[in-house]
């Protein structure tokens, strides 16, 4: 069996430690990954098919049907959305992307996965050419 050192250094010893726990995660990640043989799509494509799916469910909610508690469930689904879509954005701007072009992106992603229909948006058979949209944020991988 062949063997691998690997370095971890830090300016500080907990640094080096963070260094070295940042590694062995991302190795149990990509474990995980080639032992199921499935991933999730990355770059918030995963979170906006979430927020898109609550929000079709929220439209299905009819506020006058049965009253108070129907309209609040409407309403959760909506804000679930939100802080998703929300969390989307805010790693765009934390990563230089301008607060117009990360809304713009947002919304355009947004709209992808609102188009499908709920049998396309299987998070095991994402179809990389729906995401792909010239956003900065269509970078997803394509599982199989």
């Amino acid at each position: 069996m062949a063997s691998i050192s690997v370095l971890a250094c830090g300016h500080t010893a907990g640094l080096a430690l963070e260094t070295e726990r940042r590694f062995w995660n991302c190795l149990q990640r990509l474990r995980s990954a080639l032992v199921c043989g499935k991933v999730l799509p990355g770059a918030g494509a995963s979170e906006l098919a979430c927020a898109a799916s609550l929000e079709q469910q929220a439209a299905m909610v009819d506020a006058e049907d049965d009253g108070l508690a129907r309209l609040l469930g409407r309403e959760s689904f909506l804000a679930v959305s939100a802080a998703l879509q929300s969390l989307v954005t805010r790693v765009l701007l934390n990563t230089g992307s301008s607060p117009d072009n990360s809304h713009r992106a947002v919304a355009a992603a947004l709209g992808e996965w609102r188009v499908l229909q709920p049998s396309e948006r299987s998070m095991v058979s994402i179809n990389q050419s729906r995401w792909t949209n010239g956003s900065s944020i269509s970078q997803s991988v394509n599982q199989t």
